[in-house]
């Protein structure tokens, strides 16, 4: 999966030859969501049920990723965190990631993605992105909870 000089890497948090690229994920994620406590997102990266695509650039340095948990049996994922570090921003690379993301969502068979931002991000919106939607929920509540997932 490489773009010119950037390679998207699909993580595995058993794997531990990732773990370096897991903790870099996870700084990125606290520096760019400031107000999010760093024991929650220590919690997700590193939760064996999670998983994570970085893009490393120049084959040397993480400048941004996506964690998500996929919940195959039901044919969605939630989308945890996806954060490019500032220096990076608005280049382009959260939509090469979002959509290296989607590729390979759809490859496994995974048809929804949910996703939800608080005030400090797009304002309390679940966005519920499909191959051929993209839907914003404003002040959207999830009603459905699953025990067992």
């Amino acid at each position: 999966m490489t773009s010119k000089n950037l390679v998207f890497t699909l993580l595995i948090i058993r794997d531990p030859q990732h773990m370096r690229m897991l903790i870099d994920l996870k700084n990125i994620i606290a520096r760019q969501l400031p107000k999010m406590p760093k024991e929650y997102i220590v919690k997700l990266i590193f939760d064996r049920k999670h998983e994570a695509m970085v893009i490393v650039k120049n084959d040397t340095k993480i400048i941004g990723g996506i964690c998500f948990r996929p919940f195959d049996s039901q044919k969605f994922a939630e989308i945890a965190f996806l954060a490019v570090t500032a220096t990076e921003q608005v280049k382009g690379y959260g939509t090469r990631l979002m959509n290296k993301y989607k590729e390979e969502m759809q490859r496994r068979g995974i048809e929804y993605l949910l996703t939800y931002a608080d005030n400090y991000a797009i304002g309390k919106n679940i966005l519920l992105l499909h191959p051929q939607i993209f839907r914003v929920f404003q002040k959207a509540r999830l009603l459905q909870n699953y025990q067992n997932a």
